[in-house]
């Protein structure tokens, strides 16, 4: 057992950047869910979407600091169907006040048209205020960011 200790220092940081990357499933299997009870920890996220599936993770997004939730987090599945399931069943689950919110993670399967149809809903005119709206500009504005230096580059 004590022959690992040489390799200690190394492997913490591989376990480190596996934290990162680690805490998703496959893609199209991890989910964003928001509209979460403030009081909720990784174990109660874990226990809503376990019956719909294999969870491979269930993390609640916490401020740092104060260690609060931040009333969001993601939730990951071993297959996309249990993640598709888990977005029928959960989306708009009542839960001490609140409505879950539940869609894919950002740039996994279906986003493309989640994008479309929160720009439609911007052109009907309708002044709804989604908490993915901060999300979208960022979205929008990257998109255009790129597209700017893209046309620079060519008119070179």
């Amino acid at each position: 057992a004590d022959s690992t200790r040489g390799g200690r220092r190394n492997r913490g940081t591989k376990e480190e950047s596996k934290k990162e990357t680690g805490d998703f499933g496959p893609p199209g299997c991890n989910l964003f869910v928001f509209h979460l009870p403030d009081d909720w920890t990784d174990d109660d996220l874990h226990e809503y979407f376990a019956p719909h599936g294999t969870v491979v993770s269930a993390k609640v997004m916490k401020e740092l600091g104060t260690g609060r939730s931040r009333g969001f987090g993601f939730v990951s599945y071993e297959d996309r169907v249990s993640a598709a399931t888990a977005i029928k069943k959960m989306q708009g689950y009542k839960i001490l006040g609140k409505r879950l919110k539940v869609e894919f993670k950002k740039g996994e399967a279906e986003h493309n048209r989640e994008v479309d149809d929160m720009m439609d809903d911007d052109e009907a005119g309708g002044k709804k205020t989604y908490p993915d709206d901060e999300r979208l500009i960022g979205y929008l504005r990257a998109i255009s960011a790129k597209n700017v230096v893209q046309s620079l580059k060519e008119s070179e």
